[in-house]
């Protein structure tokens, strides 16, 4: 432990065998770090904290768990970790700028929770219950917030929004081997995404839904629902422009929201409504509506239906 400043508080429980806490170089001012750890070979580890009035508070009660931070700087941050299970791992390797608030609360065994931050405002809340979870969150901007929920096992969430700011998603998965990927102005595009609100829930087991924000152009205040209930249902997008308000519900077994010839779906252009509602088994939407001032509505109830839209 290497430790400068004044007004830093440190306060360890250890109980188990093998327990492990490492601070190197914290320096700074009125930061204030708890840890407890129960049973044996927890590890707790922090590179080179700078910065003041930061708060960390750890609580480790399986074993073999890893929580593992990497140069956090910046102030006002405020993290909170809990893992209850065994072989449970929370990494980050990049903390920066104010008032960042991460909570990660994982209660099965072998959850994997990794966390990237850099702006200001943002506010990143993961909670796991089952086993083997997995979540990932990256974040370049300012007043961001985003919510993971996963409650049954072999879930996985990846959430990358490397630029923009004011995006609000909140993601829920309950049941078996689902997986959400989220991306913002992927992979470049000269790095800007704004005011977008994103909700993702999906219930049942094998669900996936894939929503990346551009491709060639720049993604602004676009707002994208997606509830998916029921087995092997699959959403897949590619949003570009700005000012889109995509409503996606699909209920049943088998529903696809796909793009033509196996690609994503596409929604490029301005100020473009898309809304797709599936019941049932077996249905189809597929691909593109490029242009702007587009309002498309799909509903489909019943089994083995498919719709192909075309709009330039």
């Amino acid at each position: 432990m290497d430790m400068r400043g004044n007004g830093n508080e440190i306060i360890s429980s250890q109980s188990g065998m093998w327990q492990e806490f490492e601070v190197l170089s914290l320096s700074g001012d009125e930061n204030i770090i708890e840890i407890e750890q129960t049973d044996t070979w927890n590890e707790f580890k922090i590179g080179s904290l700078r910065g003041n009035e930061n708060e960390i508070d750890v609580s480790q009660d399986g074993s073999r768990n890893i929580i593992t931070f990497t140069d956090i700087a910046g102030d006002d941050n405020e993290i909170k970790l809990d893992q209850e299970g065994s072989n449970n791992a929370i990494e980050s390797g990049l903390f920066d700028g104010s008032f960042n608030e991460v909570t990660v609360n994982q209660i099965g065994d072998e959850n994997l929770a990794t966390t990237e931050l850099m702006g200001d405002n943002n506010e990143l809340t993961a909670m796991q219950v089952g086993n083997t979870n997995e979540a990932y969150m990256g974040v370049i901007g300012s007043n961001n917030e985003f919510t993971v929920t996963q409650v049954s096992d072999f879930n996985s969430v990846h959430l990358a929004n490397f630029n923009g700011s004011n995006n609000d998603v909140n993601l829920t998965q309950a049941g078996d081997e689902n997986a959400i990927l989220v991306q913002s102005s992927y992979p470049d595009v000269s790095l800007t995404s704004n005011d977008n609100d994103i909700d993702v829930n999906q219930v049942g087991n094998q669900n996936e839904a894939i929503v990346t924000l551009a491709g060639i152009l720049d993604s602004n205040s676009n707002q994208i629902d997606i509830a998916q209930n029921g087995d092997i249902n699959l959403v897949d997008m590619m949003v570009e422009g700005s000012g889109h308000s995509v409503d996606i519900s699909q209920e049943g077994f088998g529903n696809w929201v796909i793009g033509t010839d196996d690609s994503a779906f596409l929604l490029g252009g301005e100020n473009v409504a898309f809304n797709v509602t599936q019941t049932g088994n077996d249905n189809i939407v597929e691909g593109a509506v490029i242009g702007f001032n587009s309002t498309v509505s799909v509903t489909q109830l019943g089994d083995g239906n498919t719709t192909t839209i075309t709009q330039m």
